[in-house]
């Protein structure tokens, strides 16, 4: 939620950009995520990971521990803190069913509004969609990691990755 509010380098965030031009704006945590607080699902375990090579690689600065020789983030330690403090923890399973169920209660209150999400909020996006009539429009801003749609009945088999179960959603297109 953060890069909402501000950028790196200090900028104003789209939350501030909307706002000024008249729109409504609800910045929302998705559950088991940064402050919206550890998961209630019981028996679940978090899966511990090394968070700094895993961002390192993901933000494709390089392989860790070496920076590709065209990274333009500076290199010393003090901007790398910086860079993983932006980072948000999974305080429970990642679970993108969920997510989208949590988004679209929001929306029911909230009422019909385009979606902008980023990054792994991406395939919870594309799943509240599946669930709720209220959103207009979603803007997906890098939406990596994210589970995939597809026509009903051509769903791949779901696959094991170092985060865990990847699979697809079937949808009426």
């Amino acid at each position: 939620m953060k890069t909402w509010e501000t950028t790196p380098d200090g900028r104003e965030g789209f939350g501030n950009i909307f706002l000024r031009r008249g729109f409504s704006t609800y910045l929302v945590d998705q559950p088991r995520r940064g402050d919206a607080g550890f998961s209630l699902a019981s028996g679940d375990a978090m899966t511990p990971m090394h968070y700094d090579r895993t961002m390192f690689t993901l933000f494709r600065l390089g392989r860790w521990p070496e920076f590709y020789p065209d990274t333009q983030i500076p290199k010393d330690d003090d901007s790398l803190e910086q860079f993983y403090r932006q980072g948000t923890p999974n305080t429970g399973p990642l679970d993108f069913e969920v997510v989208a169920d949590a988004m679209s209660a929001v929306l029911e209150r909230t009422g019909p509004a385009i979606l902008v999400t980023h990054s792994q909020g991406g395939g919870a996006g594309w799943l509240t969609a599946l669930r709720t009539d209220k959103i207009r429009a979603i803007a997906a801003f890098e939406p990596g990691g994210s589970p995939r749609l597809f026509p009903e009945g051509e769903v791949p088999e779901a696959i094991t990755t170092s985060f865990g179960l990847y699979r697809g959603y079937g949808c009426n297109a």
